[in-house]
């Protein structure tokens, strides 16, 4: 233990394959105040070129020729033991994880079980069957008519995440295994703490499997080392903001191929007959909580079809159900910055609501702007609602009005939440996809997408891997 009043000893959050000497010791990644501190083993482009060497050779010796059910199995072994939770690297995750994002640990053990019960064995299979059709041609060839054709994965997939949702990493790392590509990942400086953990109970439980992933830290924006790591890859995988995927897509070589996945928002629509569902209110308010709204799959506006008394009635139910989760799920440490910036939006609507405005319907706040609803006339407009655990109704005539509003910002949309009564609204569902949306689902279940969704409209699995066909 450290003597009293010493800062305790930061987390270690690299990992490199068996055979991989530290060379130095571990440091405090620069540019990380947070707490708890975090280290890692200095990087540089030579290290890089061993890691990856290893990597490939771990690949050969331990991943091509395994049948991809059993390294479903070995995944899904990994997954079962995160859900469980008595499993000494989740609680450590989830305590420090919270510390580190002012989280309560509640929420952040939620996000964990969201992302493992959609990490299973059988959601894995049904994703590779789907994507490539059959998963068994990345075992074999298999027959196709006058020809035969085989999957192969990538020779090295190097994957840059980010640090908004907790245990999203590992997608990156499941994927690329089930493809049997070695992976290379570089952490967040947000969250860089989950996946080095993940690799660790993989390692209890495969050692070679495991020997098929690097995790990795530096200060994003290297250009030497990120140069290192795009000249080893065959496949990249970047979380990030358009700014920095874009500088980052400027410097991968044209042969590496790649899945970016930027910021994007989502919605939700309300019709005329679904907006006195008893089970609405809870439902728009646990999609505002997933993730405390900061994926891409959480709605930044609530577009509901009628009236003003239509909306404040709406708005008081889910002021009451942000409450009820609140209390289970307390809501996260806010800033100093940010309930300033709450504040100013609040602010600006009561000034707009003194003014005479029409458009302004009311708004709510939990304690200490814990959560924030707001009822509005029309479509959005600034100010623009801030996010975390906030809740932009706006009442309009016709939700096609609303999908068409939707449709002038394709490349930030991601998810809807569709509520159109009994038998759903094929229309409806139409306009959105035609609008840009890539997956349409029922209230309170924006934040859990499985394994078979097809991320940013792209089929994720499908895209890692190059096809070779023999006809006969």
């Amino acid at each position: 233990m450290p003597p009293p009043g010493a800062d305790p000893p930061a987390i270690r959050v690299d990992r490199a394959p068996r055979g991989i000497p530290d060379e130095a010791d571990p440091v405090r990644l620069p540019g990380d105040e947070a707490t708890p501190a975090v280290a890692a083993h200095p990087l540089d482009p030579r290290r890089v070129g061993r890691i990856a060497a290893a990597l490939r050779d771990a690949a050969d010796r331990g991943l091509r020729g395994r049948p991809v059910a059993g390294i479903a199995a070995v995944l899904d072994r990994v997954s079962r033991r995160w859900l469980d939770l008595a499993e000494p690297a989740r609680r450590a995750t989830v305590a420090d994880v919270a510390a580190r994002l002012g989280w309560s640990e509640a929420s952040v053990g939620w996000s964990l079980d969201r992302e493992m019960e959609t990490s299973l064995g059988a959601d894995l299979l049904g994703a590779l069957d789907e994507d490539l059709s059959p998963a068994a041609a990345l075992d074999g060839w298999v027959e196709a008519g006058d020809r035969r054709r085989r999957a192969l994965g990538p020779g090295l997939v190097a994957g840059v995440c980010s640090g908004n949702v907790p245990g999203l990493p590992h997608l990156t790392v499941m994927r690329s295994l089930l493809v049997k590509a070695p992976v290379l990942v570089k952490v967040s400086r947000d969250e860089p703490v989950m996946l080095g953990r993940y690799v660790d109970t993989l390692r209890e439980e495969d050692p070679e499997l495991a020997d098929c992933v690097a995790v990795q830290a530096w200060r994003g924006g290297d250009r030497e080392v990120e140069g290192a790591l795009l000249e080893e890859a065959d496949f990249l995988v970047a979380y990030g903001g358009r700014e920095a995927l874009e500088d980052l897509a400027r410097r991968t070589p044209p042969r590496v191929r790649a899945l970016w996945h930027g910021h994007r928002a989502g919605a939700c629509l309300v019709a005329r007959e679904a907006v006195g569902d008893p089970g609405l209110a809870l439902a728009l308010a646990e999609d505002a909580c997933a993730h405390e709204q900061e994926a891409c799959l959480c709605p930044a506006w609530v577009f509901v079809e009628g009236g003003g008394a239509d909306v404040s009635r709406l708005a008081e139910g889910v002021d009451a159900a942000l409450a009820e989760i609140g209390r289970e799920r307390p809501p996260p440490r806010r800033s100093t910055s940010d309930v300033a910036a709450r504040r100013a939006f609040l602010d600006r609507l009561l000034v707009e609501e003194i003014a005479g405005s029409e458009a302004i319907l009311g708004t709510r706040a939990g304690p200490g702007l814990s959560h924030l609803v707001v009822a509005r006339r029309g479509l959005p407009a600034p100010p623009a609602a801030p996010r975390g655990r906030v809740v932009d109704l706006h009442a309009v005539p016709r939700l096609e009005e609303a999908v068409a509003w939707l449709g002038r910002r394709p490349s930030e949309l991601q998810g809807v939440a569709l509520a159109a009564g009994p038998g759903g609204s094929p229309a409806l569902a139409e306009a959105l996809a035609r609008a840009g949306v890539t997956r349409i689902c029922p209230p309170g279940r924006m934040g859990v997408p499985d394994m078979r969704w097809r991320h940013d409209g792209r089929p994720c699995l499908g895209d890692m891997v190059r096809w070779c066909e023999e006809v006969r």
